[in-house]
């Protein structure tokens, strides 16, 4: 079916031999707070490093911090192929081909920003750009076939369009122009497209 539906000569996905060539800032920036504040600015990041210190947060805290320190060592080359699916297990659905959220740098990001930490930033931003050079934020290639009815078939783009756009915001000084426009553009046209079509906005 893929072969017959989707392949054309000429037009096969392979991954790009140098995914992160003029995409990461490699200097050092010093620089720990949102570049967009979608979610969060720099006042909540503050307020949120103050609060952190309460002990009524520790375990917690500590909780997110040995999270992220399992992240940082996932390899974000590793995560590079066709297809992202986020939500296997939730909705019964299963692909070799996921990126379980336990390596999608998020939280990578978000400890990175508190604890002012640039490798975990440089590596969060490492892992946007790979999500964003992904073929397709979807859970495989039927879910790309014009037409395909399955209820849930934007998910996947919705969610990889929320985390895309956090880790943009979130590592923004650790990208460079380029990688910042790399994105962007994901975003637009993997994400936004697929979720705001027809029916699957109601979904969504």
């Amino acid at each position: 079916l893929r072969w017959i539906l989707l392949d054309k000569p000429g037009s096969r996905w392979n991954p790009p031999e140098k995914p992160f060539e003029d995409m990461i800032v490699e200097r050092t920036v010093n620089r720990f707070q949102p570049g967009l504040g979608i979610l969060l600015g720099a006042d909540e990041i503050r307020r949120m490093r103050e609060r952190l210190k309460l002990p009524v947060c520790q375990a917690t805290w500590q909780g997110d911090q040995d999270y992220a320190a399992r992240q940082y060592q996932v390899d974000p080359l590793s995560l590079l192929r066709p297809y992202s699916l986020y939500v296997p297990s939730r909705y019964g659905r299963k692909s070799d081909e996921s990126i379980p959220t336990s390596q999608d740098g998020i939280m990578l990001a978000l400890v990175g920003l508190l604890t002012e930490n640039e490798d975990y930033l440089r590596r969060a931003a490492q892992q946007a750009i790979v999500l964003a050079q992904v073929e397709h934020w979807a859970e495989g290639f039927v879910s790309r076939v014009p037409g395909y009815p399955w209820n849930h078939s934007s998910f996947a783009p919705n969610t990889a369009t929320i985390k895309a756009a956090l880790l943009l915001d979130w590592t923004w000084h650790y990208l460079t122009p380029r990688g910042r426009t790399l994105i962007r553009k994901a975003i637009k046209e993997k994400g936004l497209a697929r979720v705001w079509h027809g029916r699957r906005a109601m979904a969504n």
